[in-house]
């Protein structure tokens, strides 16, 4: 039994540092500009919806994680060769303690997918007492848009916040209501979603994928933190 345990987190560890190693932008299969404009708008932050820094209109998103991080400016390079654009951006460490991504280039055209509006000086601790808007992407973001796009976003948001076929969020009700709606009209089965009513709001949606959702999935689950890929394997094969 145990020589079948660490022959499998053997396989898991070798597994994951061939992952750990592959370049992002090389696991990105979005086929156009659009998808991957929407596969961007998936990985962005609505834990208090959408914040908008007057005083920092340059910044596009803000990462605890690096790995993530780097597959967002990876796809940001991809979105500017499959654009035709030139959109400079540039990821650096953020007074918070992590990373952020500023361009005021893709910062505007990532807002623009938004409707904001003015609030009272935020008390996030990115930029205290400076001015901010928020706001949720809605469901009319897709209006015109092909089923790609809808997949490439629930691809996005799973990079950042999914595992197993759940999404985790904290608070983001916004982007939650939107994600369930979308899951339901890609043709997903018993979507489930359960909220924990605390400080802040735990809201976690169960689904069972489609084929060609899942699909784009599997590629993503690879956003994971290697470390965290080892665990939840390790903690299986206890189990089992």
């Amino acid at each position: 039994m145990k020589r079948k345990l660490a022959a499998g987190i053997l396989a898991v560890l070798v597994i994951t540092v061939a992952i750990w190693w592959q370049p992002p932008s090389s696991r990105l299969p979005v086929h156009n500009d659009k998808t991957a404009t929407f596969f961007l708008l998936g990985m962005l932050d609505e834990y208090l919806g959408r914040l908008f820094y007057e005083e920092y209109p340059d910044r596009v998103e803000y990462f605890r994680s690096k790995r993530k991080a780097k597959v967002f400016t990876g796809l940001l390079s991809e979105h500017a060769k499959l654009s035709g654009t030139d959109q400079a951006f540039e990821l650096r460490k953020s007074r918070q303690g992590g990373l952020e991504v500023v361009s005021q280039g893709y910062a505007k055209m990532l807002n623009s997918y938004y409707s904001f509006e003015s609030g009272e000086p935020n008390w996030t601790g990115a930029y205290p007492g400076e001015r901010t808007a928020s706001a949720s992407l809605k469901l009319s973001a897709f209006q015109g848009a092909d089923r790609s796009t809808e997949l490439a976003f629930l691809a996005g948001a799973y990079c950042r916040y999914g595992s197993d076929h759940r999404y985790r969020f904290a608070n983001s009700n916004g982007r939650v209501n939107l994600i369930v709606e979308l899951l339901e009209r890609v043709g997903c089965k018993n979507v489930r979603l359960e909220t924990i009513e605390a400080i802040p709001y735990m809201n976690t949606i169960e689904f069972e994928p489609t084929a060609e959702l899942d699909e784009w999935l599997q590629r993503y689950s690879k956003c994971q933190e290697p470390l965290l890929i080892v665990l939840e394997a390790v903690m299986k094969q206890i189990h089992n």
